[in-house]
């Protein structure tokens, strides 16, 4: 559609707004709500966290009935038009009367999926759809993976040498980034909801899967571990953060760490987002875990590191399948490639 430059400026702003929520909304999208009357923004919400209350009612609640009036709301996905852990937001849209709603997109869930447009549009106020809706797609590109495809998002991550080797041999442990692309690795992990190894990665570089660096909490650790043969001594059993180990066994819990049994590690992620609340995951494991992720074409973004130093020999590094999508980023000392999946858009 042709942009109006109100409408964009707008929108803008309420994608901005919806950036805020980022790490902390799970299985929610990220939404951001700009109230506009006579050229000048007179409140604004966003959505803060899981569970909390939805964008809309942060910027519309405060706001008199009669203010609204005449008024146009931006928001950056079509309001929900259901009872889910908040009430409609097309309730209160329909109660506070603005002349105008403006929405980047429709959403993606089936309960709503343009029915709350409709609604809107039934009650005589102007809807327009469409402002910078590929932006605003992209930002929830967790949230339509989790409604289309019905499955966690799945991000992979992985650093390697200026010759193309990511671990020395035997898979032992290899530095490869420098502190500074380690802030924006964790930054990185703060976004997903859990942090996924193989049973090799975790046995051979023993690591915490926390975050650090920044202060933002840790997502869940996952484990891959087919015949539960850790031992208990590594780091990942320490009470830092939870951990779900999945495998091909048993299902128990111990506080907070607990046990899945799944037939395969496809069948494991798929089942985390209706049972565990998963939207997405970062998955930082070895060759083999990664490998699995892009063999079997489950995956929607890969960050690649590429550091200028070179190791000579070693485990060489997932190759990205040609053809798709990349973005580059100078990171320091770091060369960062951005891959979008574009068969699972």
């Amino acid at each position: 559609m042709e942009l109006n430059p109100a409408d964009e400026l707008y929108m803008r702003r309420c994608l901005e707004l919806a950036h805020r929520g980022a790490g902390f909304t799970r299985t929610n999208p990220l939404v951001g709500c700009v109230v506009v009357k006579n050229n000048k923004i007179i409140s604004e919400g966003w959505h803060a966290f899981f569970g909390g209350p939805h964008a809309e009612v942060m910027a519309l609640q405060a706001l008199p009935d009669g203010e609204v009036a005449g008024a146009t709301v931006y928001i950056n996905l079509e309001p929900c038009c259901h009872h889910g852990k908040t009430p409609p937001c097309t309730d209160l849209l329909l109660r506070k009367k603005p002349a105008a709603v403006v929405v980047a997109h429709m959403d993606p869930d089936p309960r709503v999926a343009g029915k709350g447009l409709t609604l809107l549009r039934e009650a005589g106020i102007q809807v327009r759809c469409g402002v910078l809706e590929a932006e605003a797609r992209q930002m929830n590109r967790f949230y339509f993976v989790n409604k289309i495809q019905k499955r966690p998002a799945i991000t992979l991550k992985w650093a390697t040498s200026s010759d193309g080797f990511m671990a020395m041999e035997e898979g032992r442990p290899v530095r490869i980034t420098t502190p500074r692309e380690d802030v924006l690795i964790h930054w990185l992990r703060s976004l997903h909801d859990a942090i996924l190894v193989g049973y090799r990665t975790a046995l051979n570089d023993d690591p915490q899967l926390t975050v650090r660096h920044i202060k933002r909490p840790s997502p869940l650790r996952l484990v891959w571990d087919p015949e539960n043969a850790l031992p208990s001594h590594l780091r990942i059993f320490n009470d830092q953060a939870p951990l779900l180990v999945l495998n091909r066994h048993r299902n128990s819990d111990r506080g907070i760490k607990r046990w899945k049994r799944c037939s395969s590690l496809q069948e494991g992620i798929r089942e985390l987002l209706v049972e565990e609340d998963i939207s997405s995951i970062l998955v930082e494991g070895g060759r083999n875990t990664l490998e699995y992720f892009l063999s079997c074409n489950l995956w929607d973004k890969t960050y690649v590191f590429n550091s200028l130093n070179a190791l000579s020999r070693g485990v060489a590094s997932p190759v990205v399948p040609r053809n798709l999508r990349v973005q580059q980023f100078q990171i320091h000392k770091s060369v960062l490639e951005v891959y979008e999946n574009s068969q699972t858009d």
